[in-house]
């Protein structure tokens, strides 16, 4: 019978399926080959490494000076002043939110409480003190008898087993040799 290949689809999940089965073997035995493996053994001593030559000095540089740059200075000449934008040097003011006053805190009045009116005390019946109520007899149980004493049960002894005859003697083949 044929296999025909329906999609390729179909052989990308054979083809996984198959690695997937191959690595867990490929794994044990790695792992089955480095158990055998010996490994070398370590020098004590390390090897003499050549010594690196020192760096040679590097010269400082010379940074070149900055000059300064002096402050600038306010213009002494007269600048014409619009009402609406005020002196390029001076920083505008904002103005803050309008806050009304009430002026000064009133006193508050005190509340009265209202008189709230004494109730009599109610008249509650007295109950009479319960009365005791009387124990109750436990009836008395009877004992019962004393168990009987079971006799021990003996185990009657096997008989024993005749010797096992062994296997019978290989019977005698005539043969026609003299």
């Amino acid at each position: 019978m044929a296999f025909h290949i329906q999609s390729p689809a179909s052989v990308l999940t054979l083809l996984l399926i198959t690695l997937a089965s191959m690595s867990g073997n490929t794994m044990v035995a790695e792992a089955r080959h480095l158990l055998d493996i010996t490994l070398p053994d370590i020098p004590s001593s390390l090897p003499h490494f050549p010594t690196v030559p020192e760096l040679p000095e590097v010269p400082k540089v010379e940074v070149p000076h900055i000059p300064s740059f002096p402050e600038p200075q306010i213009p002494s000449f007269p600048v014409p002043h619009i009402p609406s934008f005020p002196e390029p040097w001076e920083v505008p003011r904002v103005k803050g939110p309008y806050v009304p006053s009430f002026g000064e805190p009133h006193e508050v009045p005190k509340i009265e409480v209202p008189h709230i009116p004494s109730f009599p005390e109610p008249n509650i019946p007295s109950f009479p003190e319960p009365q005791e109520i009387p124990k109750v007899e436990v009836p008395h149980i009877p004992s019962f008898p004393e168990q009987p004493e079971i006799p021990k049960v003996e185990i009657p002894k096997l008989p024993e087993l005749p010797a096992f005859p062994g296997l019978p003697e290989p019977l005698k083949i005539p043969t026609l040799k003299p």
